[in-house]
């Protein structure tokens, strides 16, 4: 009778074992996810930056340089250096201000890489919210039972 309650527990433990990796793999899946959005939007932010070189030498052989001109030159040199996401969004930012403040130059060159870095910035915002969607749907299902446990026990990070 004793061999047989320690099979039952065995096999309740085991069991219990096989459910726990189940849960563990499958928030391993979710962050997986999160890693494959966050290398698409990084080779598209590489992309856009490769683009701005093209911009601003159009831009120059077209026009005197201007003031913003030199400030994205030197800010993408500072940047190329040096890429977190915080750094992404500010030269984002100024980078558009020195677009939008080019409307008046009509270099095909100039239009044409303009156009690109356009179409570059709409996938990026697209992948973004890919991104953020999927951080949300990992955090959630990290903070939910029975998830909250396996996170805790495997130490799976909250990702931001």
């Amino acid at each position: 009778m004793s061999s047989n309650i320690f099979l039952i527990i065995l096999t309740v433990v085991a069991i219990l074992f096989i459910w726990l990796l189940w849960l563990r793999n499958n928030l391993i899946l979710v962050l997986r996810k999160v890693e494959e959005n966050r290398q698409i939007l990084q080779h598209e932010l590489d992309r856009r930056k490769d683009m701005v070189p093209f911009l601003l030498e159009s831009y120059r052989l077209s026009d005197s340089p201007s003031d913003l001109w030199n400030k994205v030159l030197q800010e993408r040199q500072y940047f190329h250096k040096e890429t977190t996401m915080e750094k992404e969004l500010e030269f984002e930012k100024l980078l558009q201000t020195f677009i939008n403040e080019s409307e008046n130059i009509k270099n095909l060159s100039f239009m044409e890489s303009k156009k690109d870095i356009s179409d570059s910035t709409k996938l990026i915002e697209n992948e973004k919210t890919k991104l953020h969607a999927a951080q949300e749907a990992y955090n959630e299902k990290r903070k939910s039972f029975p998830y909250s446990w396996v996170s805790g026990i495997f130490g799976f990070p909250h990702s931001s």
